[in-house]
């Protein structure tokens, strides 16, 4: 079926291609290589795809929370014809117009059995985990003309339950529609979640249900008033199940089958974990310049050259955070010692050099503001005697910058950050690994400012809400359509007459409301876009601040 449908496409991509080539400029590139197991085996009959858009970035998506391809991608035209890899893994596509923004896909997209783990690209290896493939996987620009050779892909097959659903007479049940629910409880404990809808059984009464992390899973399926439900299941990390029975009617249960392993569970080793992300060898280093999106040179500009694990299929910090004007303590700098995050911040000209980086897989990121703040409050000395940290420092993951890397140009690809994601940095930047011994010159990292809203926390009596740590709840709805609309939270740390800053990337009407102690306040609904900000936004608490009782003197001999 896979073949058939692939096929087809090709042929009508392929004769879309051949009419229009000759009105077309010569502006061509093409992308080449090989695709492979976990293992390094060659992996035959998978179909890759590079469907592209016009223009030099990736087109901002009209609403965060709908990023599906469909929505919100023009796609060149011709488009580039997919290609199947042959029993070598081999791949080739041909004829990628450019300039474009390209996106390395498995199709068909989002249903293909395998899930990309990492890339290499002219000698560049980008890995992806589960936030980058929802948002999109990886994007990419090609310079105009460029044939990009010796692409590494690599793939695993994607966690999954594949079931059977017969009658109460053992039958099965072929080519119907079902409801089909999955529950998700984590190993953990820590959180459960769950995921319904519609599914068609095939002509055997199978149904497949990619899943996408280590956890206890149970499946439902109900149809014309029935319901079965199956045993909790435990799929680790990289494991399928491709055995489940499920039944409707008074017959017993099947026995549960016993899970099938692709690789054998991770076991936490944290010495090996570390040996085997951290090779041993001489120490990396990055040089380049940091540009805006007009192409101009950005001085003083901080970011960080972040380590980074991969655990159970996320990709996650790693290492040690220290401060930007701090050395490294004596003995943890060498191999086999925790990586240390690396604080890198440009010259007048916008360029930078970064040396001594252990290699390994690794993240640019920008410095939330507060936070270096925060460092020039910090006297290590004063910390050791018992003074107490920064409380900004205590949550570095949750504060947001006011700028963001939009992309990282390293020879003749330009790869692009997820800047749809919210939450900590980390979630939408681009983690690459970084080999023993290289350098990588002549890097140019291309950042944008985010809007700001900008304003005072106070009690009803007027007094500001000082030195607070705090997190406000924002409702976003688009300008233009009230239909496109979201929310989500933001912590911030008040100064001493209250002022905060909040950071955001969409333009539109945001509501603020904040709790505090009992008391509540509320903002907007408020204009924020380019050049366009509330001026002296107040969020008044219903409330004045509690009163702070003095201790009655006491009188001497009492």
């Amino acid at each position: 079926m896979k073949h058939s449908y692939f096929t087809a496409f090709l042929i009508i991509v392929g004769s879309l291609a051949f009419l229009l080539a000759t009105s077309l400029p010569s502006v061509a590139a093409s992308f080449s290589g090989r695709v492979v197991d976990e293992d390094g085996q060659p992996v035959e009959g998978l179909i890759i795809a590079l469907p592209s858009f016009p223009g030099n970035t990736p087109p901002a998506p009209r609403h965060r929370v709908r990023v599906e391809l469909p929505d919100r991608f023009e796609a060149m035209f011709p488009p580039a014809a997919p290609s199947e890899t042959d029993a070598t893994g081999a791949f080739s596509i041909r004829n990628i117009a450019t300039p474009s923004v390209s996106r390395l896909i498995l199709f068909p997209e989002h249903n293909s059995d395998y899930e990309m783990l990492s890339v290499e690209i002219e000698g560049i290896r980008v890995y992806l985990d589960q936030r980058q493939h929802f948002f999109g996987g990886l994007n990419f620009a090609i310079a105009p003309e460029t044939d990009i050779e010796n692409v590494e892909v690599t793939v695993r097959l994607r966690m999954r339950i594949r079931g059977r659903v017969l009658s109460a007479d053992g039958t099965p049940l072929r080519n119907v529609g079902v409801q089909l629910g999955v529950r998700r409880r984590d190993i953990e404990g820590r959180g459960r979640g769950s995921s319904s809808g519609s599914a068609t059984l095939d002509e055997d009464g199978y149904f497949v249900e990619y899943v996408n992390e280590a956890a206890y899973y149970t499946v439902t399926v109900s149809h014309q008033g029935q319901s079965v439900e199956s045993e909790e299941i435990l799929l680790e990390d990289g494991q399928r199940l491709d055995g489940l029975v499920l039944t409707f009617g008074d017959k017993p249960r099947a026995p549960r089958p016993e899970r099938i392993v692709v690789r054998p569970p991770q076991v936490h080793d944290p010495a090996r974990f570390e040996a085997a992300q951290v090779p041993l060898g001489p120490p990396s280093g990055i040089s380049g310049k940091v540009i805006d999106l007009e192409g101009n040179a950005i001085a003083g500009f901080m970011f960080t050259i972040q380590p980074m694990q991969l655990r159970d299929g996320h990709l996650q910090p790693g290492g040690m955070f220290l401060n930007p004007f701090q050395q490294p303590p004596e003995g943890v700098d060498g191999p086999g010692m925790p990586r240390a995050t690396v604080p890198v911040e440009t010259d007048s000209d916008g360029t930078f050099t970064a040396t001594n980086i252990q290699p390994g897989l690794i993240q640019l990121n920008v410095i939330p503001g507060v936070i270096l703040d925060a460092f020039e409050k910090i006297d290590p000395e004063k910390i050791r005697q018992g003074e107490q940290v920064p409380p900004e420092m205590l949550r570095p993951g949750s504060l947001e910058p006011d700028k963001r890397i939009i992309s990282i140009e390293v020879g003749k690809i330009t790869f692009f950050n997820h800047t749809e994601m919210r939450g900590p940095a980390f979630f939408g930047g681009l983690t690459f690994g970084l080999k023993p011994g290289v350098v990588l010159k002549n890097v140019e990292i291309t950042v944008k400012s985010r809007m700001q809203i900008r304003g005072r926390i106070i009690y009803a009596d007027g007094t500001p809400l000082a030195d607070t740590e705090g997190r406000i709840r924002t409702r976003w709805r688009d300008e233009a359509s009230a239909n496109h609309r979201s929310s989500s939270s933001a912590y911030f740390f008040s100064d001493a007459d209250g002022h905060f800053t909040l950071y955001r990337d969409e333009p539109g009407y945001y509501t603020l409301s904040f709790e505090h102690k009992g008391l509540s306040a509320d903002a907007g609904p408020f204009l924020v876009k380019d050049g366009v900000a509330p001026e002296n936004l107040i969020l008044t608490l219903d409330g004045n601040p509690p009163k702070v009782e003095r201790p009655a003197d006491q009188k001497i001999g009492d």
